[in-house]
């Protein structure tokens, strides 16, 4: 049962990380097209979610740790 639970929260987390590479990747192609501004205050609101995901991530991966000893 633990182990399901930790596959469910992986593959969640694998979810929101694909999505974030996909919107890293729009705002590349919206940096070449010279966007700035927009492109400026886009990246800032995806780091501001980079950052609350770690957050919440790191507390996971040290519980699963001490669950796995």
């Amino acid at each position: 049962l633990m182990l399901t639970m930790i596959d469910v929260v992986v593959d969640n987390y694998l979810l929101v990380l694909d999505d974030l590479n996909s919107r890293i990747q729009k705002l590349e192609g919206e940096l070449l097209n010279k966007n700035i501004e927009q492109t400026e205050h886009k990246i800032l609101k995806l780091r501001n979610e980079i950052s609350s995901l770690r957050k919440h991530i790191f507390p996971l991966r040290e519980a699963m740790r001490t669950l796995l000893r």
